[in-house]
Parts: C-alpha cells; structure tokens; sequence
C-alpha cells in the first residue's frame, strides 16, 4: 500500500530524527555536569579529553564498521515492498491465474522475490552482528582508559587512588554520554536511508507535471 508506505516513511523520519535531537541534548548536558566533576580533580582535564577523543574515535570506526547498512537497509524495503505487491497481486487475481494455469510462473516469482529478501536480510544480520563484535571490543577497552591516564598521577601522588576511581567514574559517564554517536550508527543508517526515501518523495511531488502527451493538449478539431 503506497499510502501506507509514505506515512510510515515520514512518521519514521520524524520520530528518528527526534531521537537523535534528544539524545544529543541530554548528552551535552551530562557531559557539562561530568566535566565539572572532573575538572576539580588533578589530571580531570587529559581524562575529559580523553573521554571525548576515544568516543570520537570510536563513532569513525563504527562509522566505517555500518558503512554497508544503508545500502542494506534501502535494499530490505525495496525487496519488501515487491514481495507484498507481488503477494497482493496474486491475490488479488487469483482467479484468472488459476484459469490461464500460470499458478507455476508466479510461485516462481513469488520464491525468487522472497529469496532475495532472505538473502538481504541474512547480509543485514551480519552487519549487526560485525557492529555488536566491534563495539564489545570498544566498551572493554574503555574500562582501562581512565586507569592508563590516572596512573602517572598516583604515582607521583597528585592524586590519591580515591580520586583515580572518582575520575574513572566521571569518565565513565562522559563516555557514556557521548557513546549515543557510538551505539547508535546503525540506527544513523536507519535514519539515513528514511530521510532519503522521503526526500525522494517530496522531489516527486515537486516536479511539475509536464510529461503529458503533446496530442492531449492539442486543441480540438
């Protein structure tokens, strides 16, 4: 249903986009509050840095790691949306298919179009599982970050292994905030390819109106 399709492509589109709005808000916000906390602790503003470093770098490399998604992602609506068309159609003229005895022609268009849905969604699940490898190595490495930066501090005793653990805390937290870019690039990938399809439905519905035939605006005899 086309109809249907448009309103959750645009319902999609705002909702995701929304999503996005807000976690960047409350992300800013914890970041500014954590920041403060570490910024009265010796060493805070190399952790703070730190912190933002890392995630940056982390968003590039699960930025490259969900490259494939998008695609994917415009791939697993499309087969979608052919398969229900061709199952509707079929449907739909039931009758006439069976008297023209083309039951075989269409269960073969049928499985081809459902074959090549599995098939994308199989390569999408794949995407995710590389996604969710990639940042479980991300997360357990960041458990040591702020103990590889804290330590030259302690051991110079400028700071106490209290504040160590205070500091890893408020890292943990600023990471934690900025991680939304992180954890999120598949949904990205999601919204990327929403907003694309209905940016591609408002410039169809932008372009005027002009492949009518020449002959119907032709004036009568």
């Amino acid at each position: 249903n086309i109809n249907q399709r448009i309103g959750e492509d645009v319902k999609a589109a705002v909702d995701k986009t929304t999503w996005m709005g807000l976690g960047l808000i409350r992300a800013v916000a914890e970041i500014v509050l954590f920041s403060n906390q570490l910024m009265n602790i010796a060493g805070g503003g190399l952790i703070a840095m730190a912190a933002v470093g890392y995630a940056l770098y982390g968003a590039k490399v699960m930025h490259r790691t969900t490259a494939p998604m998008k695609k994917l992602t415009d791939r697993h609506q499309g087969y979608e949306a052919d398969l229900r068309e061709a199952i509707m159609d079929v449907s739909d003229n039931a009758d006439q298919i069976a008297l023209l005895g083309g039951g075989g022609v269409n269960a073969d268009s049928l499985r081809e179009k459902f074959a090549r849905a599995i098939d994308n969604s199989w390569k999408l699940a794949e995407q995710h599982k590389n996604f969710t490898k990639v940042k479980t190595i991300y997360d357990e490495v960041s458990k040591f970050v702020p103990f590889v930066i804290s330590a030259p501090f302690v051991l110079d005793h400028t700071m106490s292994v209290g504040e160590m653990f205070q500091a890893k805390d408020a890292f943990t937290h600023v990471l934690g905030s900025l991680n939304w870019v992180v954890d999120g690039q598949p949904f990205l990938k999601e919204v990327e390819a929403t907003t694309n399809r209905v940016n591609e439905l408002n410039d169809m519905l932008a372009t005027p109106k002009n492949n009518v035939h020449p002959q119907q605006n032709a004036p009568a005899a």
